[in-house]
């Protein structure tokens, strides 16, 4: 009889510290993703000396600090340019990836700048060379024209652009284009 309490014993004594063991784990996994920083409703403003270089407002913004990624929701981005003009960015939610120095924008993305805008599902913006891309379908509208295409490469100023699967609305005129065609035959 006393061995088979031992047994239960055991028995008990192992599923219990397995289980402990497993929730352990999932909390820890639960953990990994909670951000070192958290704000909700937040305005940031980057300045250089005396010149404001940008104004961020979102819903909520949260900093991981081991992968160096902010995340934040709801965007709305000032951009403040030397030539005295301003740029805004809208959308749904981003990334900011600090050391690339590359913000990713989803959901809804809007850029409008003076006479120039633009509309698509998603863009990467890369600050150390001053680019925006697409994978994604993108709809351009800039002077009046509008010009629809996907893997966009553009500057931030929307005006040397690059476009795939082209189409457009408007007047363009013929010194505007320079249209390279893709072999796509093998």
């Amino acid at each position: 009889m006393k061995i088979y309490y031992k047994i239960i014993y055991l028995v008990f004594m192992l599923i219990l510290f397995s289980c402990s063991k497993q929730e352990y784990t999932d909390d820890f996994e639960l953990t990994k993703s909670i951000p070192n920083e958290q704000v909700d409703t937040v305005i940031v403003q980057s300045s250089n000396l005396d010149k404001t270089e940008w104004t961020l407002r979102a819903v909520q913004v949260r900093r991981f600090e081991k992968n160096d990624i902010t995340k934040i929701t709801n965007i709305d981005l000032d951009i403040y340019e030397d030539n005295g003009s301003i740029s805004n960015l809208k959308a749904h939610r981003g990334y900011i990836y600090g050391k690339k120095n590359l913000m990713c924008a989803s959901g809804n993305v809007r850029f409008i700048s003076e006479e120039k805008q633009l509309f698509g599902d998603s863009l990467l913006w890369n600050r150390n060379n001053d680019k925006i891309y697409s994978e994604d379908w993108v709809t351009i509208i800039r002077r009046g024209d509008t010009l629809y295409g996907r893997k966009l490469e553009a500057d931030s100023s929307l005006e040397h652009i690059k476009l795939e699967q082209v189409s457009a609305k408007g007047i363009i005129e013929k010194e505007e284009v320079n249209w390279e065609r893709k072999n796509t035959r093998k």
